[in-house]
């Protein structure tokens, strides 16, 4: 490996410990052992299994020999061993990466649980050169080792009955560098499905899939990367249990010149963008692509396009090594098909898009929320570099799941999920069911790009949750007015009541002309944390 300065970037994110900028270089985390790291889904759904997976990534350069595994539950003040086995040859996952990383999946039966929290211990016995070493949860240095913890939940996900669920930015392990890996495929829709969701986003770098399979430093002009991905969601011979959408995570420049990242969905050919990929010696050999161009690139191969996280803002290190950029109202292209305005959670990201993404709308454009966890794997906790070389990093609060795309649709292949998702039938949430419907019955849903009358004035705004999710605290109901390029709050209802499912009804005012509609629903848990739906506009003309 040749590393350069260009990849200093890079260190505050991903944990993959073995890089150094030279052979002697100090580094704290390094250690002559393959990453290895248990992970399991946040929440496992009603009737459900629970799958956990083991990984040990870098056995080519780090070979181990696994001598034993064993996963211990704790619930309800007890625990117990549910699995030991020194052979586990017959669980592991078969996929084109497999001379790099070895992954396991082990099944732990529902009706060994109750619903309610539980955690998972995980161990292995790793035999390196006659030495017997002992990894609990993962081996990387300075993380807390701590347990997995879960839910097993007896309530599908909120109005099931009326939408489908599924996180759209979600990285594979053809996300691959010196500086992070990920999952196969296969185990992400296993943990998926697992979870409650419907459908999932594969949304790989452009820089990394443009990379030799066998050395991630060199360019591919054949792209047998981008085909071993293609290849793996499309031929069918995986019998996914969830609809995986084939995508990227494209690098392309803005007005400014700067990086920003635009997601594409339901692709079929690569889409190059090297522009960020910390890869000196790799040039690219064609003219990359504006956002405008790929866009139309996008919609040519009848995909849909999407801001990727528009509210982030880069590092210092980023802007200046980079030169990443931040999206702007000037770099929404009037073809952009959605604005994935949440990354993980609502925190100050979703903010700073909302803020945009209303100036948007008043602008008279139609545009809907998609939301994604930009997950690397984190599947129970996002694990990442700290301090460089020095520590790592983990957010119990950020996974794969957590923030969703609702769409209200029930048809669950791959053309459903896209023209729903063009037609701006969307919500994003972290738990609860949010709709804007013509009548009480939360199932009619009009938040869509079509264009409504005023002709019936009255509408119904409907949340609802579960004590999963929290009970309803608060809904705002947005107005945008295109006459006087504002947005007002037209009602603020405050719930104190024990209650799961409220309705609002609401009447229109035609008199200060065309514009749209919109609502926020939050949702307070007893431990005082709070979970959030936000709709896409209806539109009135």
């Amino acid at each position: 490996m040749n590393p350069d300065i260009n990849t200093i970037p890079f260190l505050a994110l991903y944990a993959e410990t073995h890089f150094r900028f030279f052979r002697f270089f100090p580094s704290f985390l390094y250690q002559k052992q393959p990453e290895i790291i248990f992970d399991m889904p946040k929440r496992v759904g009603p009737g459900n299994d629970v799958p956990v997976m083991l990984i040990c990534n870098d056995i080519d350069k780090f070979p181990v020999d696994i001598t034993n595994v064993t996963l211990a539950v704790s619930q309800n003040r007890t625990s117990k061993i549910v699995f030991d086995e020194s052979d586990i040859s017959k669980y592991v996952i078969d996929h084109p990466y497999k001379q790099h990383c070895s992954v396991y999946l082990f099944y732990i039966a529902n009706n060994l649980f109750t619903p309610g929290a539980f955690s998972i211990n995980g161990k292995v016995v790793i035999k390196k050169k006659n030495k017997r070493i002992i990894v609990l949860n993962d081996n990387l240095k300075t993380s807390t080792k701590s347990a997995l913890t879960g839910l097993i939940s007896d309530d599908r996900l909120p109005g099931h009955e009326w939408c489908l669920y599924g996180d759209l930015h979600v990285h594979s392990q053809y996300t691959r560098s010196h500086v992070e890996f990920a999952p196969p495929v296969k185990v992400i829709d296993t943990m998926a499905s697992a979870s409650g969701l419907s459908f999932v986003g594969i949304t790989d770098h452009s820089y990394d899939l443009a990379c030799s399979m066998d050395d991630y430093l060199k360019p591919d002009p054949g792209l047998h990367l981008w085909k071993s991905l293609s290849n793996d969601i499309l031929s069918g011979k995986n019998n996914y249990k969830t609809t995986i959408i084939l995508g990227e995570e494209i690098s392309t420049c803005n007005r400014k010149k700067r990086v920003v990242h635009l997601g594409a969905l339901g692709i079929k050919e690569f889409i190059p963008g090297s522009k960020d990929g910390a890869r000196k010696q790799v040039k690219p050999s064609q003219r990359e692509p504006d956002i405008a161009e790929a866009i139309d690139i996008i919609e040519k191969q009848g995909g849909i396009s999407f801001a990727a996280h528009p509210g982030a803002r880069s590092k210092i290190m980023q802007k200046i090594f980079l030169k990443r950029g931040t999206w702007d109202i000037a770099d929404v292209h009037e073809n952009l098909h959605a604005f994935q305005a949440v990354n993980s959670g609502f925190s100050i990201s979703w903010y700073r898009a909302r803020k945009l993404w209303i100036k948007l709308l008043l602008q008279g454009r139609k545009l809907p929320l998609i939301a994604g966890n930009d997950s690397h794997g984190d599947f129970n906790r996002y694990r990442s570099l700290g301090k460089p070389f020095l520590t790592i990093h983990e957010n119990f609060e950020r996974y794969f799941g957590y923030a969703v795309t609702g769409i209200y649709n029930t048809n669950a292949d791959n053309k459903s999920i896209l023209d729903a998702i063009k037609n701006g039938k969307t919500f994003i949430t972290t738990g609860p069911y949010l709709v804007i419907s013509s009548t009480e019955l939360p199932e009619d849903s009009i938040v869509s790009h079509s264009v409504n009358s005023f002709g019936k004035n009255a509408l119904f705004v409907s949340g609802i949750s579960s004590y999963e999710f929290g009970i309803p605290q608060l809904l705002n109901i947005f107005r945008g007015y295109y006459k006087t390029k504002e947005e007002k709050l037209i009602h603020s209802i405050s719930y104190s009541e024990n209650l799961l499912r409220i309705t609002k009804q609401i009447t229109l005012d035609p008199e200060n002309g065309p514009g749209y509609l919109r609502a926020e629903f939050t949702c307070s848990k007893e431990d005082g944390s709070r979970k959030k739906a936000v709709t896409s506009p209806c539109y009135f003309k």
